[in-house]
C-alpha cells in the first residue's frame, strides 16, 4: 500500500519503532503517574466489538460511484471480512437494525442491541455490556476495513492501542481495557481526541500503524485509488472498476 504523507506530530517523550512486518508503533510516555491494574500477560477475556449501521443506510457518500444495491453489497462484504479477521476471538456486533442483527448472528457474532444512539454512544454501551460479561479487553473496530486480516498483534498489551487510518487522522481500531471507562469520540480527527483521552486516564498508549487495518472506505477516492480498486471489484463484482 502507498505510504501516506501525513504523520502524527511526534511527542518528545515518545519513541517510534518499525517491526519486521512493516508496522510502525509510536509508544507515548504518559504525562502523569500511572498505576497499572493489569500485568503484561494477555488479558483473560478479550473480545472484538464492531459497530455496524443499517446496510441500506451505509456508505451514502459513495453514491456518485455506486448504486444503493452496490453500496449495501459492499458494506456487507467489508463487515463480513472484519468479522472473519477477528477469529479466533469472540465477536459482538452492536447495532440497531434487524437485518444487521440477523447478518451478525449468521456470521457467528453476538448481537448487542443499541437503538438510535449514534456511534459513540453505541460503542460505549457495547463496551459496558462486555465489561458486565467479564471481558477485560475490547478491540473496537470499524466495519469498513476491506483489507482486514487479523487483530492478533494488537491484543494483550498493558495499555491502550490505537490504529489510525492511512491519513493519520481517524481511529480505525482501538484496543482498550474495559475498566476504566474510555470516553469515545469518533468523527473527523478522532485520533487526537482518543490520544488525549488516553492521557487523561493516565494509561500507556501506543499508536500502531497496520497496513491491513489502515484503509477504510468513506468516499469515492477510497474505492478508486491504489489497491482498493481491484478489491472493490472483487467484493461487489462491479465491472466498472
Amino acid at each position: 500500500m502507498p505510504e501516506s504523507s501525513h504523520r502524527l506530530r511526534p511527542i518528545r517523550l515518545g519513541t517510534a519503532a518499525a517491526s519486521s512486518t512493516g508496522e510502525v508503533t509510536f509508544v507515548e510516555a504518559h504525562l502523569r503517574p500511572y498505576t497499572p491494574t493489569m500485568d503484561d500477560t494477555p488479558p483473560v477475556g478479550t473480545e472484538v466489538l464492531i459497530p455496524i449501521k443499517a446496510f441500506a443506510d451505509a456508505k451514502r457518500r459513495l453514491a456518485r460511484e455506486l448504486g444503493p444495491e452496490q453500496r449495501e453489497q459492499l458494506a456487507r462484504a467489508m463487515a463480513a471480512r472484519v468479522i472473519s479477521a477477528a477469529a479466533p476471538l469472540s465477536v459482538s456486533v452492536v447495532c440497531d437494525d434487524d437485518e444487521v442483527a440477523a447478518f451478525a448472528a449468521s456470521h457467528g457474532a453476538n448481537v448487542i442491541w443499541c437503538p438510535a444512539r449514534g456511534l459513540n454512544a453505541a460503542v460505549t454501551e457495547g463496551v459496558a455490556q462486555l465489561r458486565d460479561r467479564e471481558v477485560t479487553e475490547v478491540v473496537v473496530s470499524h466495519a469498513d476495513l476491506p483489507f482486514a486480516e487479523s487483530f492478533d498483534s494488537l491484543i494483550g498489551w498493558r495499555g491502550i492501542t490505537l490504529v489510525p487510518d492511512r491519513h493519520m487522522r481517524g481511529t480505525n481500531v482501538a484496543v482498550v481495557p474495559t475498566d476504566p471507562s474510555f470516553n469515545w469520540s469518533y468523527g473527523n480527527g478522532s485520533l487526537n481526541r482518543h490520544r488525549a483521552e488516553c492521557l487523561r486516564l493516565g494509561l500507556p498508549l501506543r499508536i500502531q500503524r497496520v497496513d491491513t487495518l489502515s484503509w477504510d472506505v468513506d468516499i469515492p477516492a477510497d474505492l478508486l485509488v491504489g489497491p482498493a480498486r481491484s478489491l472493490t471489484s472483487d467484493l461487489i463484482g462491479h465491472a466498472a472498476f
